[in-house]
């Protein structure tokens, strides 16, 4: 089945074009921003096609996401005979389905996939913000007669389903002046010999000793970037994909590097807007823990009791990595503080989910010149309103 987009369609209009569509076709994909109500979407269908008692399997990531979909059920009135599971335990449910609804479908593993061949499932309903490409190929393989819808966030921007977001811009420069930083070579050895940045060079073929160099922010960075380089190279050159793994994984290194020198930046940043409500977007639990005391991650026995707070207007500020990407509602939330930057697309698009809820979203970003970073946020650009893109040099002018 050829992809087919959806251009111009409010929430409503949608589920008018997905209710007809499921009439013919038994496998759907809706990738659509937040605001059109995916949920309710697959839930509707259902309702629209069900035969009596029908058996629905719904996959989630995290199983924090459960309440989320017993609420959306209940406020629609579905009668549905529903077991949950995520994509993990997957394997397990291995049955005859009359429906199986993927949530946040892009968690659909190799593993996950390869799974499905022991069930045997009537319809077929995959939500997500986005799927990449080639993962949209093999679901096309996987589920027979697919039919794909697409909505982006700036064409629901356009259509004035989404609110149209301010976007702060904050550049930071490394630091070239003061020795604070320290690289550590051959960290397993046992014997130390302490260099500064200069004579770095001097000991690049020593093998048999602890290296550590003193720096500045700027020198640790360039020396992540040429070894981030150096793997690239060597993958290239040998197509060994051991050396793609360590490219990879250092410049995802990188970036939480980056991240954690932007610490006091946005504890100034969080005093200037205490009296908001910020959502703050970390690298780590560590991370969560520095910047805020409400931390919201897979750690914290707290997590749900501070998201309650929240959404009850308890609390103006909590701090979150991974857990609160995607699937879970936030009340009245203006302000997406990005103290982490990712490369993943779909990463993206979800964080900037939980904040376009809100009617006058604000996005602040700060982020290092000259680095990765700023590669991200030129990015990041993209889906923004160029008018509505603001850049302070200095704190003290940011005003709302």
């Amino acid at each position: 089945m050829k992809q087919k987009i959806l251009l111009y369609m409010n929430r409503e209009e949608t589920e008018v074009y997905i209710l007809e569509k499921a009439k013919t076709y038994k496998n759907i994909l809706c990738q659509y921003p937040t605001g059109y109500g995916k949920s309710k979407l697959a839930i509707e269908v259902i309702k629209s096609t069900q035969q009596n008692n029908a058996k629905v399997l719904i996959v989630i990531p995290k199983l924090v996401l459960i309440d989320n979909w017993k609420k959306e059920i209940e406020k629609w009135n579905a009668n549905l005979n529903i077991t949950f599971t995520t994509y993990i335990s997957l394997p397990k449910h291995a049955d005859h389905w009359d429906y199986v609804i993927f949530d946040e479908c892009h968690h659909l593993s190799d593993r996950a996939l390869d799974a499905l061949i022991s069930f045997n499932i009537d319809r077929s309903i995959l939500l997500s913000a986005t799927v990449k490409y080639t993962h949209l190929r093999v679901l096309k393989e996987i589920f027979h007669n697919l039919f794909v819808t697409r909505i982006t966030p700036r064409e629901a921007i356009q259509e004035n389903v989404l609110p149209d977001p301010k976007i702060i811009l904050i550049p930071l420069q490394l630091d070239n002046r003061w020795t604070n930083q320290t690289i550590i070579k051959n960290p397993k050895c046992h014997n130390t010999i302490r260099i500064d940045y200069a004579q770095r060079w001097k000991y690049k073929s020593n093998k048999t000793n602890r290296i550590e160099i003193s720096c500045t922010q700027k020198q640790y960075h360039d020396d992540m970037c040429e070894l981030i380089e150096w793997y690239k190279r060597k993958f290239f050159n040998t197509n060994n994909f051991a050396f793609k793994n360590l490219w990879l994984k250092k410049a995802g290194d990188r970036l939480i590097w980056l991240s954690n020198q932007k610490n006091e930046v946005i504890k100034n940043i969080l005093n200037k807007i205490q009296d908001k409500k910020a959502l703050i977007f970390c690298n780590s639990i560590e991370q969560t823990e520095i910047l805020g005391e409400y931390c919201i991650n897979s750690n914290n026995a707290d997590s749900m009791k501070y998201l309650d707070m929240f959404n009850n207007n308890e609390i103006n500020h909590i701090t979150a990595c991974n857990i609160i990407n995607e699937g879970i509602n936030l009340a009245e939330c203006q302000i997406g503080l990005y103290a982490s930057l990712n490369s993943s697309e779909i990463m993206v698009k979800q964080r900037l989910g939980r904040i376009l809820r809100h009617s006058n979203p604000i996005i602040i970003i700060p982020y290092y010149k000259y680095t990765r970073e700023e590669e991200l946020v030129d990015k990041m650009k993209e889906d923004y309103n160029p008018d509505n893109i603001r850049i302070i040099e200095n704190l003290n002018e940011l005003t709302f």
